[in-house]
């Protein structure tokens, strides 16, 4: 088994990576972004934001009911306050603003890695478990021939700062991410259609791709009745 994976001392903390502008739809104005590391000092006020929004409106956990169940909601805190612990999850700011206009909770994947096991209600497993299916489909380190690789745990924009494309420039920000850390690939499993073309805009290319339906047959419990976007995707985007 490979030696768990730990960001370089070599790498500072917390980094920006990424800058751009956006012109305000409404005013027109030229508004400048940055996207760095989640600093230390934000990750609860983050994991309150991926409980508030991400819960609410990711297909999977929607479906399940999430938000309305107390069980789910502290499994997804475990789960993304575990997720932090590799200090490579980013945080979208407007210059001059300290204010979370966006957020990817990240994680290194590692080929041999094995998972202690986990007691995780009905619903996060249905979850957790059908993202693993589609996961295993894409067979990625086979694929890519890499051992490990950066993962997405939830891309989230807050409802009000939505309409700027700003999750397609912090899924950019993970290529000099990775470029520093020196991982040749990241992937996702995107399960909404909005995240989806995001990921597209930024170079990802399709690793699988099925329908919700399609889920459904395969397994009882991977079955979601979702809306508005016919298929779920694992998304990758290689390091060059």
């Amino acid at each position: 088994m490979s030696q768990k994976w730990k960001r370089s001392t070599d790498v500072p903390f917390p980094a920006v990576w990424h800058r751009f502008t956006v012109q305000h739809p409404q005013t027109g104005d030229v508004v400048h972004y940055r996207v760095q590391d989640l600093p230390e000092e934000r990750y609860k006020e983050a994991l309150d934001i991926m409980i508030s929004d991400f819960l609410r409106d990711e297909p999977m956990c929607r479906s399940r009911k999430c938000t309305e169940d107390p069980a789910a909601i502290a499994d997804f805190r475990k789960i993304w306050a575990k997720v932090q612990q590799d200090k490579i999850c980013l945080v979208c700011f407007r210059e001059g603003s300290d204010e979370i206009m966006g957020m990817n909770f990240l994680k290194i994947t590692q080929k041999d890695a094995i998972d202690p096991p986990t007691n995780y209600c009905k619903s996060t497993s249905d979850v957790l478990n059908t993202m693993d299916y589609i996961a295993q489909q894409g067979n990625l380190f086979e694929h890519y021939g890499v051992d490990k690789f950066i993962n997405g745990y939830g891309l989230i924009v807050p409802p009000k700062n939505r309409g700027l494309k700003l999750g397609v420039e912090i899924l950019k920000a993970r290529v000099p991410l990775a470029k520093a850390l020196g991982i040749q690939l990241t992937s996702t499993i995107f399960s909404n259609r909005a995240s989806q073309s995001a990921a597209t805009r930024a170079g990802f290319e399709d690793s699988y791709e099925i329908s919700w339906d399609d889920l459904g047959k395969i397994e009882p419990w991977m079955y979601f009745p979702v809306s508005g976007t016919p298929t779920v995707k694992l998304q990758s985007l290689q390091i060059k």
